[in-house]
């Protein structure tokens, strides 16, 4: 499940933000000042699934509070395919159908749910044409029954009953379905084996009947995690005693870390002498090349260590050959580590998740920040990515489709707009990007074209361009990529 639209009414800084549509189901980047709101439109996301991200405090007017109202819609995507059809749910004909999930949460009440089908049609129900055909199928028992005159009135009433069954829907149809069985026992005294074989047909329907494209979207909505990486629960360790890794939940961190070592706890408490070092050997350059194939700019050596014979010992080791623990590590290497871990594990669960950043990677080194960036495509290739910055090697200036600009009006609270350009101040960190991208890449680039005038712009785009250009807009910068080359309209 992807998300593909949201509206946010009266939760925190956020008045109203209605049907904002997102252009890439893939990743998307909010950009914005310190206090424009950028994390409590993650949080609002967020709230849909846990009633985490809702207080009596989040309110957007507290002295008068309105009730909070977050829907999103989630579209389906490849990954919910086996889960819908085993279901009976005909994937393909529901073509780009989701759910649109409705939270609404009232002062002083439990926050409600609700699930709303989109895109679904008759087709996409396969137990409605079933119970069509398991119809026709009494029909034809019927048809083939054998009563006396006397009672040729009750085969019409039935005959009649089944006819009007099938022009009906399942909802008004399973609570007539007693009225056919009534019907059905007046025969049981002529044929017996009629009566029992309608009677195994009408289970058939009642349990056709009771299926429900709400619950079972409902059920698909419980597979989904929503994940805005908190780092209060999720904190960097360097050292537990093993029995306390066996399960994750003392030190989830560590043990996560061991998972990504390809090793568990009964490994390390069973090695002894040299099998002992050949473990510890192993894990250490698994963890090591698991995060350094990621994290190219900082390329480390983890070990992990087997100290006392009960304690295991997480920790790096430096380029002058110190081995210190995680915890000693500077801001922007722990942030990255807890980072990745958790990624990496969720990816290992096969789960179905959306993630949502609030500053990702604010303590890397800009180098890093772009390794960052970098790596958000690969997650993405599975995963949605909603993230929120005011960092310029983070804003993604070669996909302007995935960029909106946030900030805080001081009569309409948070706005996010539809379009990636501002004012200077929102903007400034687009324009830094931009700036770092001219000087290091786009001069020196082997697909990119600079042209001065609107003209020279649509004429290199072709006839087949699907660029728009907006003259009273200030937007400083454009592009549109068509057959593998980029072409940038700059001021003059």
């Amino acid at each position: 499940m992807k998300i593909n639209k949201f509206t946010i009414k009266n939760y925190r800084s956020i008045k109203k933000i209605k049907d904002f549509q997102l252009l890439d189901n893939r990743i998307t980047c909010f950009v914005g000042p310190n206090g424009s709101g950028k994390s409590n439109i993650l949080k609002a996301i967020a709230a849909v699934k846990s009633d985490n991200f809702l207080t009596e405090n989040d309110f957007y007017a507290k002295d008068k509070p309105e009730p909070i109202y977050i829907n999103v819609d989630f579209h389906f995507s490849q990954e919910d395919q086996t889960f819908l059809e085993e279901k009976g749910i005909n994937f393909t004909d529901i073509g780009i159908g989701g759910v649109r999930v409705e939270l609404i949460k009232e002062p002083n009440q439990v926050p409600s749910r609700h699930f709303i089908p989109l895109g679904f049609n008759d087709k996409s129900d396969k137990s409605k044409q079933k119970i069509y055909e398991i119809l026709e199928d009494i029909i034809n028992l019927l048809n083939n029954l054998d009563v006396p005159v006397e009672q040729k009135q009750l085969k019409l009433d039935i005959d009649t009953k089944l006819k009007e069954f099938s022009s009906i829907g399942k909802e008004e149809l399973i609570q007539k379905l007693p009225e056919l069985k009534t019907l059905i026992e007046a025969i049981r005294p002529y044929d017996q084996q009629y009566c029992k074989e309608v009677n195994d047909k009408i289970s058939e329907i009642e349990q056709l009947a009771s299926f429900s494209i709400e619950k079972i979207i409902s059920e698909i909505f419980q597979t989904l995690t929503i994940e805005l990486l908190d780092i209060e629960t999720y904190k960097i360790e360097h050292q537990a005693p093993i029995a306390e890794l066996k399960s994750r939940e003392p030190h989830p961190f560590l043990f996560d870390l061991l998972t990504l070592s390809n090793k568990t706890a009964d490994d390390f408490e069973k090695a002894l002498g040299a099998q002992e070092k050949r473990i510890e050997d192993a894990a250490s350059k698994q963890l090591s090349d698991s995060i350094n194939k990621v994290w190219e700019t900082h390329v480390s050596s983890y070990e992990i260590d087997k100290q006392k014979g009960t304690n295991l010992f997480f920790g790096v080791k430096t380029p002058q050959n110190q081995f210190i623990g995680l915890q000693d590590l500077s801001d922007g290497e722990k942030w990255f580590l807890r980072f990745y871990t958790r990624l990496a594990i969720t990816q290992r669960e096969n789960k179905n998740i959306i993630w949502l950043f609030d500053e990702p990677g604010h303590d890397l080194h800009a180098t890093s920040q772009i390794n960052l960036k970098e790596f958000f495509e690969e997650i993405a290739k599975t995963s949605q990515i909603i993230y929120a910055t005011h960092q310029p090697m983070l804003v993604p200036w070669h996909r302007l489709e995935r960029l909106f600009v946030v900030e805080n009006d001081k009569d309409k609270g948070t706005t996010l707009h539809k379009r990636f350009w501002k004012d200077e101040v929102v903007i400034s960190p687009l324009r830094e990007a931009l700036s770092s991208f001219i000087g290091e890449e786009l001069l020196t680039g082997k697909e990119h074209v600079i042209v001065e005038g609107i003209s020279d712009y649509f004429y290199l785009q072709g006839p087949q361009s699907q660029a728009k250009f907006h003259s009273k807009s200030q937007t400083f910068f454009h592009s549109c990529k068509t057959k593998n080359i980029r072409t940038y309209l700059l001021p003059s």
